[in-house]
C-alpha cells in the first residue's frame, strides 16, 4: 500500500506544472519544455536554478510524509533520473 511522489525530485511537466509553466512564456518554449533537461536548459540560460531547489524544498515535505503515514500507506515510489545512479555520460 504506497503512493507514488512523481514531479519531485524527477522533474515532469505534469507533477510538476507549476515550475514548467513559470518558464514556458511562448508556444514554441512550452513546447519545448518536455521533461527536466530542456527545463533545466532554460533555468540555466535564465541564471534561475535557484528555482530548482526551491521546488525540491517545498514541492514534497515532511508534512506529506506524515500525511502519507497517517493514511496507513507504507511505501514510498520515489522517480529518479537514471543519472543519479549512472553520473554524467
Amino acid at each position: 500500500r504506497g503512493v507514488n511522489l512523481g514531479g519531485w525530485l524527477l522533474l515532469e511537466p505534469g507533477p510538476s506544472a507549476a515550475l514548467f509553466r513559470r518558464h514556458a512564456h511562448d508556444g514554441a518554449e512550452a513546447k519545448a519544455l518536455l521533461c527536466e533537461w530542456s527545463l533545466m536548459e532554460v533555468l540555466r540560460k535564465k541564471d534561475a536554478v535557484h528555482e530548482l531547489r526551491e521546488h525540491r524544498e517545498t514541492h514534497i515535505t515532511r508534512r506529506d510524509f506524515e500525511k502519507i503515514k497517517r493514511c496507513g500507506l507504507n511505501a514510498v515510489r520515489l522517480p529518479i533520473g537514471y543519472w543519479v545512479v549512472l553520473g554524467p555520460c
